[in-house]
Protein backbone atom coordinates (compact mmCIF):
# COMPACT_ATOMS: atom_id res chain seq x y z
CA UNK A 1 0.00 0.00 0.00
CA UNK A 2 1.57 2.99 -0.57
CA UNK A 3 1.66 6.29 1.54
CA UNK A 4 -1.13 8.07 1.83
CA UNK A 5 -1.17 12.54 2.52
CA UNK A 6 -3.80 12.79 5.43
CA UNK A 7 -6.12 14.34 2.95
CA UNK A 8 -5.71 10.97 0.44
CA UNK A 9 -6.71 8.81 3.52
CA UNK A 10 -10.08 10.85 4.39
CA UNK A 11 -10.66 10.52 0.12
CA UNK A 12 -9.85 6.61 0.43
CA UNK A 13 -12.01 6.51 3.84
CA UNK A 14 -15.07 8.94 2.78
CA UNK A 15 -18.01 7.10 3.62
CA UNK A 16 -19.88 9.16 0.82
CA UNK A 17 -21.15 7.05 -2.30
CA UNK A 18 -20.46 9.67 -4.73
CA UNK A 19 -17.03 12.03 -4.48
CA UNK A 20 -15.31 13.99 -6.71
CA UNK A 21 -11.16 14.06 -6.40
CA UNK A 22 -9.85 17.20 -8.34
CA UNK A 23 -6.39 17.76 -7.84
CA UNK A 24 -3.38 19.00 -9.60
CA UNK A 25 -1.70 16.35 -12.69
CA UNK A 26 0.93 14.02 -10.59
CA UNK A 27 -1.00 14.41 -7.41
CA UNK A 28 -1.79 11.00 -6.82
CA UNK A 29 -5.63 11.02 -7.86
CA UNK A 30 -6.06 7.79 -9.88
CA UNK A 31 -4.27 5.76 -6.96
CA UNK A 32 -6.14 7.14 -4.36
CA UNK A 33 -9.39 6.28 -6.76
CA UNK A 34 -7.95 3.16 -6.44
CA UNK A 35 -7.14 2.03 -3.38
CA UNK A 36 -10.84 3.45 -2.98
CA UNK A 37 -12.63 1.74 -4.96
CA UNK A 38 -10.40 -1.41 -4.18
CA UNK A 39 -11.24 -1.46 -0.22
CA UNK A 40 -14.76 -1.00 -0.97
CA UNK A 41 -14.76 -4.23 -3.18
CA UNK A 42 -13.02 -6.21 -0.68
CA UNK A 43 -15.59 -4.76 1.95
CA UNK A 44 -18.49 -6.63 -0.23
CA UNK A 45 -20.18 -2.56 -0.45
CA UNK A 46 -18.89 -1.68 -4.27
CA UNK A 47 -19.06 -3.73 -7.25
CA UNK A 48 -17.49 -2.54 -10.32
CA UNK A 49 -20.87 -2.59 -12.55
CA UNK A 50 -22.27 0.11 -9.95
CA UNK A 51 -19.62 2.17 -10.36
CA UNK A 52 -18.83 5.33 -12.71
CA UNK A 53 -16.01 6.91 -12.97
CA UNK A 54 -15.13 9.82 -15.29
CA UNK A 55 -11.66 10.73 -16.41
CA UNK A 56 -10.13 13.61 -18.88
CA UNK A 57 -8.28 11.68 -21.31
CA UNK A 58 -8.85 7.88 -22.68
CA UNK A 59 -5.29 7.21 -21.77
CA UNK A 60 -6.42 8.25 -18.13
CA UNK A 61 -9.34 5.81 -18.47
CA UNK A 62 -7.10 3.01 -19.65
CA UNK A 63 -4.26 3.32 -16.89
CA UNK A 64 -7.31 3.38 -14.09
CA UNK A 65 -9.02 0.60 -15.18
CA UNK A 66 -5.37 -1.39 -15.78
CA UNK A 67 -4.56 0.04 -11.91
CA UNK A 68 -7.68 -1.30 -10.70
CA UNK A 69 -7.07 -4.97 -12.94
CA UNK A 70 -3.52 -4.92 -11.29
CA UNK A 71 -4.80 -4.31 -7.69
CA UNK A 72 -7.63 -6.63 -7.79
CA UNK A 73 -5.12 -9.30 -9.16
CA UNK A 74 -2.64 -8.52 -6.27
CA UNK A 75 -5.45 -9.01 -3.38
CA UNK A 76 -6.06 -12.27 -5.07
CA UNK A 77 -2.60 -13.37 -5.13
CA UNK A 78 -2.36 -12.15 -1.31
CA UNK A 79 -5.33 -13.26 -0.07
CA UNK A 80 -6.11 -16.88 -1.76
CA UNK A 81 -6.67 -18.96 1.60
CA UNK A 82 -10.22 -16.49 1.86
CA UNK A 83 -12.18 -18.16 -1.35
CA UNK A 84 -15.20 -15.70 -0.53
CA UNK A 85 -13.37 -12.88 -0.92
CA UNK A 86 -10.91 -14.42 -3.77
CA UNK A 87 -14.15 -15.23 -5.87
CA UNK A 88 -15.79 -11.72 -4.95
CA UNK A 89 -12.83 -10.28 -6.67
CA UNK A 90 -12.31 -12.61 -9.20
CA UNK A 91 -16.09 -11.62 -10.24
CA UNK A 92 -14.83 -8.19 -10.49
CA UNK A 93 -11.91 -9.18 -13.06
CA UNK A 94 -15.00 -10.23 -15.18
CA UNK A 95 -16.78 -7.27 -15.17
CA UNK A 96 -14.28 -5.15 -15.60
CA UNK A 97 -13.85 -4.67 -18.86
CA UNK A 98 -17.19 -3.28 -19.41
CA UNK A 99 -16.89 -1.41 -16.28
CA UNK A 100 -18.04 2.90 -16.86
CA UNK A 101 -14.23 3.76 -16.30
CA UNK A 102 -14.78 6.81 -19.14
CA UNK A 103 -14.08 10.17 -20.35
CA UNK A 104 -15.85 13.19 -20.49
Amino acid sequence: MANFTEFQKKVIDAKLDNILVSAAAGSGKTTVLVERIIRKIMAGELSLDSVLVVTFTKAAASNMQAKIDKAIRNVIRENSSNLELVNRLKRQLEILPNAYIQTL
